[in-house]
C-alpha cells in the first residue's frame, strides 16, 4: 500500500472511530439509563392511573425522575405497592410493606448509600403546617457506597470498546510517527546523493535497504539509481564514442592528406600515379562519408524528434525494391543476391531511410565478408507467432562464437574483421534503428559457413 493510502487510512481510523463511540456510548446510555425506564414506566402507569396520583402527584414524581443521574437506582413505594423500580431486586409490581422495604435497605445498606423522599398531596401539604401529616408516597433512592468512578459503572463490553479504541489509537499514532520518520530518514538519504550525481559523482549508488518493496519512496529510489547508471553509461559511452571516432577517422584523413600533398608537391608526377593516387582520395573520402552518415544516423537516433518522421510503408514493395537496388552491388563484389518475399502487402510505420539504412549495412557487411562467388539471400515470412521476419544471410566467414554477444556494440570489432575498413558502428546503428521502432534483432553465426541477421517486426 503507498505511504499516502497508509496515513489517510490511520488519520481516518484516528477520526472516524473515536467519533463513532461518541456517537455510539450517549446513545447506549440513553437507552439503558435508570431515568429512562423510569420516565417509560412513569407514563404508562399514568396512562391507567394505577395509584389514584392527582396531577400535582404526578409532577413531583416527573421532575424527580429528570434530575436522576444515570448510576442512581431508584423505586417509587405508595400503598403497599412498587409503582417504579430500577434496583434489581425489588421488582416493579410487587407488594411490601414498609417493614420488609426497611429490612431490605439494613441488609444491603453496606454495599449502597440510600435517600428517602417523601412526596405528599397539596392539600395535605397545607396540613403539614398545623402538625398533622401524611405520606402520600415514598421514594427509595441508592448509589453504590464504595466510590467507584462512573467508568467502573460502564459495563464490560463498553470497557471493552473504550479499550479497544484506545489501542489503535496509540498504534495508529505510532505508525504515522514511524512512517513519517521513515519518508524523512529516506528523503534525506536521496537528496544527499543526488547532489553527489549533480555535482558529477556518478558512482554514488542510491541505496535504501529495509523498506518494503511497495514504498513508493523504494520505487522512486529505484528509478533514480537507473538513472544515474543511464547517465554513467551515457557518459562513459559518449567518451568511448569520441575516442572511437578520432582513432577511426585519423587513418583516413591521413592517407587522403597524404596523397594530396604528394600530388601537389609533385612528388607523385605520372598520369598512372596522380590517377592511382586519385583514386585512393576518392575511396577513403567515401569510406569517410559512410562513416559521417553512420554517425549522423546514430546521433539522430537519440532524438526523440526523428519519430515524427514515421509513416506508413507498403512492406513487401518495399522490400523487393530494395532487394532490385542491391544486385548491382553484389554485381560489382561478384557475389550472387536471392530473394525470397512471402508475406502480404502490409503497411508498417516506418522512418523509411533510417530503416534502409540498417538494411543496407547489412547488407555491406555480408558483401565485405563473402568471397567471390559466395551467396546473399534475402527472406521475408511469417514466423509461427504471425509476426514478420525479415532476414538477411550469408555464406561467408561468420562471426565466432564468443564476439556474437558484442557485435551491436559501439566500435566492436569482430576478431576476424580487422582486415575490412570500418569504424564499429553500422552494427550500433543498424540495433539503434531496430530498438527505436520497438522491434527486435537476433545474429546467429558460424565461423567459416556464414551469418544471418533477422529482424522481428511487432
Amino acid at each position: 500500500m503507498k505511504i499516502k493510502n497508509q496515513i489517510s487510512l490511520l488519520i481516518t481510523g484516528i477520526i472516524i472511530l473515536p467519533t463513532l463511540c461518541m456517537i455510539f456510548f450517549p446513545i447506549y446510555t440513553y437507552y439503558s439509563s435508570p431515568r429512562r425506564f423510569l420516565m417509560k414506566g412513569y407514563k404508562e402507569i399514568r396512562k391507567i392511573n394505577e395509584a389514584n396520583f392527582s396531577e400535582s402527584d404526578w409532577n413531583q414524581i416527573q421532575n424527580y425522575i429528570e434530575k436522576i443521574p444515570p448510576e442512581v437506582q431508584i423505586l417509587i413505594f405508595y400503598n403497599s405497592k412498587i409503582i417504579l423500580s430500577t434496583i434489581p431486586e425489588l421488582k416493579t409490581g410487587s407488594t411490601h410493606n414498609p417493614k420488609e422495604l426497611f429490612d431490605f435497605v439494613q441488609t444491603t445498606n453496606s454495599a449502597y448509600d440510600y435517600q428517602f423522599q417523601s412526596f405528599f398531596l397539596e392539600d395535605q401539604q397545607k396540613e403539614t403546617r398545623g402538625g398533622s401529616h401524611k405520606n402520600k408516597g415514598l421514594i427509595i433512592s441508592r448509589f453504590d457506597a464504595k466510590g467507584k468512578s462512573s467508568l467502573k459503572r460502564i459495563p464490560k463490553f463498553m470497557m471493552h470498546i473504550f479499550f479497544v479504541v484506545l489501542v489503535f489509537e496509540t498504534l495508529s499514532i505510532t505508525m504515522i510517527i514511524l512512517i513519517a520518520k521513515s519518508v524523512s530518514n529516506s528523503i534525506e538519504i536521496i537528496q544527499k546523493a543526488t547532489q553527489k550525481i549533480a555535482n558529477g559523482e556518478l558512482d554514488t549508488k542510491l541505496e535504501i535497504s529495509g523498506r518494503r518493496n511497495s514504498n513508493e519512496i523504494l520505487q522512486l529510489t529505484e528509478d533514480l539509481e537507473r538513472m544515474r547508471k543511464a547517465l554513467k553509461e551515457n557518459l562513459e559511452r559518449r567518451s568511448r564514442f569520441i575516442m572511437g571516432i578520432s582513432h577511426d577517422l585519423r587513418t583516413p584523413v591521413a592517407l587522403i592528406k597524404g596523397y594530396s600533398e604528394a600530388v601537389s608537391d609533385g612528388i607523385v608526377n605520372s598520369i598512372d600515379d596522380i590517377k592511382k593516387s586519385i583514386s585512393i582520395i576518392n575511396t577513403k573520402a567515401g569510406l569517410l562519408e559512410s562513416m559521417i552518415n553512420d554517425l549522423i544516423n546514430y546521433i539522430k537516433i537519440d532524438n526523440t524528434e526523428w519519430k515524427k518522421t514515421l509513416r506508413p510503408v507498403e512492406l513487401k514493395s518495399f522490400l523487393k525494391d530494395f532487394a532490385t537496388n542491391m544486385e548491382g552491388a553484389a554485381e560489382l563484389y561478384k557475389r550472387k543476391i536471392s530473394s525470397s518475399i512471402e508475406i502480404e502487402e502490409q503497411q508498417v510505420l516506418m522512418d523509411k531511410n533510417l530503416f534502409t539504412r540498417a538494411l543496407e549495412n547489412i547488407y555491406g557487411n555480408a558483401l565485405r565478408y563473402t568471397n567471390d562467388g559466395d551467396s546473399i539471400s534475402l527472406e521475408a515470412k511469417k514466423n509461427p507467432l504471425g509476426k514478420t521476419e525479415i532476414s538477411i544471410s550469408d555464406t561467408g566467414v561468420g562471426i565466432p562464437e564468443e564476439d556474437l554477444e558484442k557485435v551491436f556494440e559501439l566500435f566492436f570489432r569482430a576478431s576476424n574483421s580487422r582486415r575490412e575498413n570500418g569504424m564499429g558502428i553500422g552494427l550500433s546503428v543498424v540495433k539503434s534503428i531496430i530498438d527505436s521502432h520497438g522491434w527486435s534483432i537476433n545474429v546467429k553465426s558460424k565461423p567459416n559457413q556464414g551469418t544471418t541477421f533477422t529482424i522481428t517486426l511487432n
